[in-house]
């Protein structure tokens, strides 16, 4: 019988001195164990603000690819609405673009508009660029595109590519014929 008391008493002074509370534990952190969460923390930290700064940039490019496709269907209602051509125009150089109001004569010549016939130029947001426009098969890269949208709604068939420096891409390509937009990364 005493040889289980024994047994008994020496597991229980096991388990007190490895509970958290125990005389015997430590109170303090080292010095070591302090640089070390806080090296991990400041690793962390990095992590988590280069992640943040991309997805500031991929918000801008597709919410420059959302604001280019709303000018398609703004010129598309204008149209529809005055019954005569319109028409939008990239300058591809000033990373700009503008939805041109339709003429009184119906017809938008891209070589002879005026620019009270435009509205403000709108600008794509700081890092995002016209990377080029694909228009009747033809593709463009610099200088000014010119999309003619007619009463009917008919869009002269063009694809948008936007780009950012890291290499990402967006291409809004809109329908001749519904003027349905579609987005593909």
């Amino acid at each position: 019988m005493g040889q289980k008391k024994q047994i008994r008493a020496d597991f229980l002074s096991q388990k007190r001195s490895l509970s958290f509370f125990s005389v015997q534990s430590a109170v303090a952190f080292t010095l070591l164990e302090l640089m070390i969460v806080i090296a991990l923390i400041g690793i962390f930290f990095s992590l988590v603000v280069l992640k943040l700064a991309h997805f500031g940039q991929s918000s801008r490019l597709k919410a420059a690819a959302r604001e280019v496709a709303s000018t398609v269907g703004l010129a598309r209602s204008q149209a529809a609405r005055y019954g005569r051509d319109c028409g939008i125009i990239f300058d591809l150089n000033n990373n700009s673009y503008s939805l041109i109001l339709p003429s009184k004569e119906g017809f938008i010549d891209p070589a002879s508009f005026s620019e009270r016939e435009l509205t403000s130029w709108r600008f794509l947001p700081r890092g995002v660029d016209f990377a080029e426009v694909l228009i009747n098969g033809e593709r463009r890269n610099q200088g000014r595109v010119f999309v003619r949208v007619t009463s009917t709604g008919f869009i002269t068939p063009h694809q948008v590519r936007l780009t950012i420096p890291e290499g990402q891409a967006f291409s809004i390509e809109v329908n001749p014929l519904t003027g349905k937009v579609t987005f593909t990364e």
